[in-house]
C-alpha cells in the first residue's frame, strides 16, 4: 500500500525568515541593533528568526498590532522573498519516485488582516508555490488545500486518511480531533528535540540507496536526456558529488549542494563564469544549474589528484591568484563566504565562532574542559596583542583597489592534475577579501602539508605580488596568528548539528563521528599550542 503524507504549508514548506527580516526593516518596527542582536541570536542559539521578532515587536508600543500587520505583510506580498528548504525538493522527488501520495493542507485564511481586497493570502502561496516549481511540477494543484479554521484543518486531514502528517506546531497534534491513525512528525529546523528538520525527514522516509535514483531524476530535468549513467564520486567532505555520463559520451559533474548553504551554489556558478569571461581558466562547457534544488552540473575534467606540493603545482597556484588580480574585472557581487576586511572583522569572526561553540560543548566533556582552560583564555590575550599592534585603525576597512576575487578555500586538496596542468576546483566560497587571508589560509589549511620552504616561496610570492599595498606585509605580520585561531574555531565545527549533517558518513555512525571529533579537537589542541608560544616570535616565513 502507498503512502499518503501531509504537509502543512507556512513554516513547514515554506521557509518566511527572510521576509520577516524584510519586513521589519522596511516598516521600522526594531532598531537596526535589536535586529542585528535576533539576527545573532537565531545563528547561534537556533531559536527562528520568526519567534524572536515576535517577542521584540510584542514589547514596543502598540507591539500587537504591529505584529498583525507585520504577518498580514510576510504571508502576503513579502512571501516573495521566503525560501524553500532544498531538502523539501529532494523529499517530494523521492516520493514522486515511490509513488506515495502528497498533500498540502495549510490553516489560511483567504485574506490578511490588513488591505483584505488585495492581500488574497491563499493566492499569494499558490503562485509562490509555483514560481518555487513546486505545484504542477512536484504536487498536484488538485493535491492543495487551504482552511479558515485549525478544526477545519483536522478534519480536511482525517478525510484524506493521511498516514503521516508533518507540522511545525504542536498544537495540530494536541488537538484532540486529530486522527489516531495518522502518525505526527513535528518539524522543526533548529535542532530541537522530538522535532525532525528536512534532512533528518529524509533520512526517516529514505534509505541512501534511494540517493543515487534522486540525482538521476535531477540529472534528467536538467539536460533533458533520460539515457544517463550515476555514479557516487567518494570525495568532498560538504557536498555530494557525482559522475553523470549521457549516453552520447557527454561527461558531467553533478554537485548536489548541502542544504545549509543558500548561496554557495550561485557563488560558484558564478565564479566559474568569471574565470572563463576573463580567460583565467577554461570551464570547457556549460553550466547547468537548479538553485531550488541546490544541484548543478560541471563540465567533467578527466584529471587525478595529486596529494604531494610540488614547486610546478606552486608556481601555478601563484600564477592563478596572479591572473586573478590581473585579470578579472570588478563587478562580482559577493564577498568570500568568511572574508575580514579590519581588524574589528577577524576579532567578530573569532568571538562568534567561539560562542557558536560554547552554545554546543555540553555535549562533549573534552571540548568544554579545551574551550574553558585553553581558548576562552589564550584567545583574548592574543587578541589584545595583536590590535595593539595594528598598522590603522581597528575598524578601518581595507579599500576596495587592495582586495582580491579569493577562491577562499585555495590549495592542493581542490586542485585536479590534467596533462601535467592543475585545474583548479571548489569554488562555493570565493568573493572579495584580503589577500592577506588567503596567504595566510593557504599555510594554515590543515588539508596542506607544505614545508618551511614552500611556505616562504608562497608568502614571499604573495608579497611581492601584493607590493603596491604599502600595509599588506604589517597586516600579515599582525593577523597571520589570528587566522590561526580561526582554524583552531574551524576544527571543531565537527562538534556542531549543522556540520553532522552535511558529513557523508553513511547513516551518521556515531562511532565514526566520535574518532573524527576527536581527531579535529587533537589537531585544534596542537595548533593552539603552536600559536601560544610563537605569537609574539617574529612572524616565521620573510625570507
Amino acid at each position: 500500500m502507498k503512502l499518503r503524507i501531509g504537509i502543512d504549508l507556512d513554516n513547514t514548506i515554506i521557509d518566511y525568515s527572510n521576509s520577516f527580516l524584510f519586513g521589519i526593516n522596511s516598516n521600522n518596527f526594531l532598531s537596526k541593533n535589536i535586529i542585528k542582536y535576533i539576527v545573532k541570536k537565531n545563528k547561534i542559539n537556533n531559536v527562528s528568526i520568526k519567534e524572536l521578532i515576535k517577542s521584540s515587536i510584542k514589547k514596543t508600543v502598540n507591539g500587537e498590532k504591529k505584529w498583525r500587520k507585520l504577518q498580514s505583510e510576510v504571508y502576503g506580498k513579502l512571501i516573495k522573498y521566503a525560501l524553500v528548504n532544498s531538502e523539501i525538493y529532494k523529499f517530494l522527488t523521492l516520493c514522486n519516485h515511490k509513488d506515495y501520495k502528497i498533500y498540502i493542507v495549510s490553516h489560511k485564511t483567504k485574506f490578511g488582516h490588513y488591505s483584505k481586497k488585495d492581500n488574497l493570502l491563499r493566492v499569494y502561496a499558490l503562485n509562490f508555490l509555483k514560481n518555487k516549481k513546486i505545484i504542477n511540477n512536484l504536487i498536484p494543484s488538485k493535491n492543495v488545500f487551504f482552511t479558515d479554521t485549525l478544526n477545519d484543518k483536522i478534519d480536511k486531514i482525517s478525510e484524506l486518511k493521511l498516514d503521516y502528517f508533518i507540522d511545525d506546531l504542536k498544537k495540530v497534534f494536541d488537538n484532540k480531533n486529530f486522527p489516531k491513525y495518522t502518525k505526527k512528525i513535528i518539524f522543526s529546523d533548529n535542532f530541537h528535540k522530538k522535532t525532525l528538520n528536512w534532512n533528518q525527514i529524509n533520512n526517516y522516509f529514505f534509505e541512501k540507496k534511494y540517493e543515487s535514483k534522486l540525482i538521476y531524476n535531477y540529472s534528467v530535468v536538467l539536460l533533458n536526456c533520460n539515457k544517463i549513467k550515476v555514479n557516487k564520486i567518494k570525495d568532498g567532505g560538504n557536498s555530494n558529488l557525482f559522475k553523470i555520463e549521457t549516453n552520447t559520451k557527454k561527461k558531467y559533474i553533478g554537485k548536489l549542494y548541502s542544504h545549509t548553504s543558500n548561496l554557495n551554489i550561485i557563488v560558484e556558478s558564478s565564479a566559474i563564469t568569471l574565470l572563463d569571461k576573463y580567460n583565467i581558466q577554461k570551464k570547457s562547457g556549460n553550466i547547468l544549474l537548479d538553485k531550488y534544488k541546490k544541484f548543478a552540473l560541471y563540465p567533467f575534467i578527466n584529471g587525478y589528484k595529486h596529494k604531494k606540493m610540488n614547486k610546478k603545482i606552486m608556481n601555478q597556484s601563484i600564477n592563478f591568484i596572479k591572473d586573478i588580480k590581473n585579470k578579472s574585472g570588478k563587478n562580482f557581487k559577493f564577498n568570500a563566504s568568511a572574508s575580514c576586511f579590519s581588524f574589528i572583522d577577524i576579532r567578530n569572526q573569532i568571538f562568534d565562532r567561539l560562542e557558536l561553540l560554547k552554545y554546543h560543548k555540553k555535549s562533549n566533556k573534552k571540548l568544554n574542559f579545551f574551550i574553558k582552560n585553553k581558548l576562552e583564555i589564550e584567545i583574548p590575550k592574543i587578541i589584545n596583542y595583536f590590535e595593539k599592534k595594528w598598522p590603522t585603525n581597528i575598524d578601518q576597512k581595507l579599500k576596495k583597489s587592495y582586495q582580491i576575487l579569493s577562491p577562499s578555500d585555495f590549495g592542493l586538496h581542490n586542485t585536479i592534475l590534467k596533462k601535467n596542468n592543475i585545474h583548479f576546483i571548489d569554488f562555493e566560497y570565493f568573493g572579495w577579501d584580503d589577500p592577506v587571508k588567503l596567504t595566510s589560509d593557504f599555510i594554515l589549511h590543515p588539508a596542506m602539508d607544505l614545508t618551511i620552504q614552500q611556505k616562504k616561496y608562497w608568502v614571499q610570492s604573495l608579497i611581492n605580488l601584493f607590493h603596491g599595498d604599502k600595509n599588506f606585509l604589517s597586516r600579515l605580520r599582525n593577523s597571520y596568528y589570528l587566522y590561526g585561531i580561526i582554524w583552531c574555531l574551524i576544527l571543531l565545527n565537527e562538534f556542531l548539528p549543522n556540520k553532522l549533517e552535511n558529513r557523508n558518513i553513511d547513516s551518521l555512525n556515531f562511532k565514526k563521528i566520535n574518532t573524527i571529533q576527536n581527531s579535529q579537537l587533537k589537531k585544534s589542541i596542537t595548533l593552539l599550542k603552536n600559536i601560544s608560544k610563537n605569537y609574539k616570535k617574529v612572524f616565521p616565513y620573510e625570507n
